[in-house]
C-alpha cells in the first residue's frame, strides 16, 4: 500500500523493505489493474502487470521475462518469414519457366508470320499452350490460302498472256 516491498521470489534479501522502482510506484497509480513492459529492479525487461486490492490496498505484480515470451514470437516470425521467401522464390522460378515457354512459342509464331510474309510455308507448331497453337493453326491455313491464291493467280496470268499473245 505505501510502495515498500514485503514479498519477492527473486533476490528477497536484497529488495525487502525497500521502495519499489519508479516504474512500478507510477504505474500502481495508475489503476487497480495495469500492464506494461520495462526493466526490472535488477536490469531484464520483462512484461509485468499488476492488480491493487481494494480490501487492503496492498498491489500483487506479476513479471515475466521479455525474451521467454519474445523468444517464440521471433521464432514464429522468423518461420513465417522463412516461408514467405521461400513462397517467393518459388513463385519466381515458376514465372521464369512459364515465361519462358511463352516467350519461346511467342518467337515461333514470329518465324512463322515472317515466313508467310515471306511467301514461304511456315514450320508446323504444336505449342501446350492453346492459343499459341490456334493462332500457328491460323498462320498455316493463311499460307495454304496464300499458295493456292498464288497459284490461281499464275494460272490467271498464263491464260491471260495465251489471250493476249494469240490474239491479233
Amino acid at each position: 500500500r505505501n510502495k515498500i516491498i514485503i514479498a519477492r521470489t527473486l533476490n528477497i534479501e536484497q529488495f525487502l523493505g525497500k521502495p519499489a522502482g519508479p516504474l512500478l510506484a507510477a504505474k500502481s497509480d495508475e489503476g487497480q489493474e495495469t500492464t506494461w513492459r520495462g526493466v526490472m529492479l535488477e536490469g531484464p525487461e520483462v512484461y509485468s502487470a499488476l492488480r491493487r486490492s481494494e480490501l487492503s490496498g496492498w498491489t500483487v505484480v506479476v513479471g515475466i521475462n521479455a525474451t521467454v515470451l519474445d523468444s517464440p514470437m521471433r521464432h514464429t516470425l522468423l518461420t513465417v518469414i522463412s516461408g514467405g521467401c521461400s513462397l517467393l522464390l518459388v513463385g519466381v522460378v515458376v514465372a521464369i519457366i512459364f515465361g519462358r515457354r511463352i516467350a519461346n512459342a511467342k518467337t515461333t509464331l514470329s518465324d512463322a508470320a515472317a515466313a508467310l510474309g515471306r511467301s514461304e510455308m511456315p514450320q508446323t507448331l504444336t505449342s501446350p499452350i492453346i492459343e499459341v497453337s490456334e493462332g500457328a493453326q491460323a498462320i498455316e491455313d493463311a499460307a495454304v490460302k496464300r499458295a493456292q491464291a498464288e497459284e490461281d493467280l499464275r494460272k490467271t496470268t498464263r491464260a491471260l498472256t495465251a489471250l493476249i499473245q494469240t490474239s491479233p
